[in-house]
């Protein structure tokens, strides 16, 4: 999922906005987490050759709701 402001702005970052299953972290240490999150972007660096940035929709934060209106589902 990346952000429409995003898409229109070549020069920028990689927005990625990430739903695990809500048991996830019974079955996995947050370490290990924290392991597949750092894959995920060092997969988009090597392949879009851009920094990213990801965003748990499952975690609380102060930014989720204005983040989720601007959503694209790919």
């Amino acid at each position: 999922v990346v952000s429409k402001d995003k898409l229109n702005d070549v020069l920028s970052d990689i927005d990625i906005a990430i739903s695990r299953e809500n048991n996830y972290l019974e079955h996995r240490s947050a370490y290990a987490y924290f392991d597949e999150i750092n894959k995920i972007k060092m997969l988009l660096k090597k392949t879009f050759h851009r920094n990213s940035d990801i965003i748990d929709l499952n975690a609380s934060s102060p930014f989720l709701e204005s983040i989720e209106k601007e959503l694209i589902y790919v």
